[in-house]
């Protein structure tokens, strides 16, 4: 008797809800970001277009096998908090002098 093994392909797919203004950090230059983590994962990746954006929030679709899709969504959420880390740092106060000629102390001692 010749036993078969069957293979059964679990699909899966995640929507993932991003604020607008993170969305070309996530993409990166020239589509360089995003396509990595697709070249990376074989995950399909769709980010919304300008037209799709509600409230300020853009839709972020994977979908394929369950593993691809386990993988792109982490990758996707590393990029998300890269972003979001940059933007954080853009904004933070910058440390100045006090008029002493001293500097002052980092608040984070």
């Amino acid at each position: 008797k010749q036993w078969y093994q069957r293979r059964v392909a679990i699909t899966a797919g995640k929507d993932i809800q991003v604020n607008d203004s993170l969305t070309s950090a996530i993409i990166g230059p020239r589509g360089s970001r995003i396509g990595s983590v697709r070249k990376k994962t074989s995950a399909l990746i769709k980010i919304g277009d300008d037209k799709s954006v509600v409230d300020g929030t853009r839709n972020i679709t994977i979908s394929g096998a369950l593993k691809e899709v386990m993988w792109a969504f982490n990758a996707v959420k590393g990029l998300i908090l890269d972003a979001e880390e940059e933007i954080r740092r853009n904004n933070a106060p910058k440390e100045t002098t006090e008029h002493s000629g001293y500097p002052t102390l980092p608040n984070r001692l």
